[in-house]
């Protein structure tokens, strides 16, 4: 008596599907932990897209010093784009190597670990402190880096935007921070 009474009230009962159980714990664990700091996480996110970007742009500098990939890429913006001559050319001096190893690899791979860490942390399974430590030693380093462009008279926009992208997520990190 009672499904004909719910049947008359509303014909799409019969489509009723509950809810799975992970939904239910997946809606717990957020409003627990994410709650009002989703505006945190939106900003780690984009500190991880930027870290990733910048990991995108050191792979693209090494691919291009070695000659495994032609300067000019569609994927890459214009004002980003390696002149051959220049920009490789400070790969040779010492402030373009840091323990033997072009400044590129490094940026590889700390810029995607780094993304990843970033987004660890927007997701609070690891303290804010963790990136932020990354973030300030990366900035000490790309302040020696540009000190060394700026020496030796180079122009170089790939590498000065990858500093920058440095800056942006350290900026980003402290603006996180702050509205926790």
């Amino acid at each position: 008596m009672i499904c004909t009474q719910m049947m008359s009230l509303n014909p799409w009962v019969i489509f009723f599907i509950p809810t799975p159980r992970w939904k239910n714990s997946l809606r717990r664990w957020k409003d627990a932990h994410i709650g009002s700091n989703s505006n945190f996480i939106i900003l780690y996110f984009i500190a991880a897209l930027l870290a990733l970007a910048g990991g995108a742009f050191s792979i693209y500098f090494q691919l291009v010093y070695t000659k495994k990939l032609n300067s000019r890429q569609f994927w890459i913006p214009q004002i980003c784009q390696l002149d051959s001559t220049a920009c490789t050319s400070i790969v040779d001096t010492r402030y373009g190597r840091l323990a033997k190893l072009p400044n590129s690899i490094y940026g590889s791979i700390v810029f995607p670990v780094y993304a990843i860490v970033l987004l660890m942390s927007g997701f609070q399974f690891i303290p804010a402190v963790i990136p932020m430590i990354i973030g300030i030693i990366t900035s000490i380093i790309s302040i020696y880096l540009i000190y060394g462009l700026v020496r030796l008279k180079t122009f170089c926009p790939l590498c000065f935007t990858v500093h920058l992208i440095v800056f942006f997520i350290l900026l980003n990190q402290i603006v996180a921070v702050c509205i926790q």
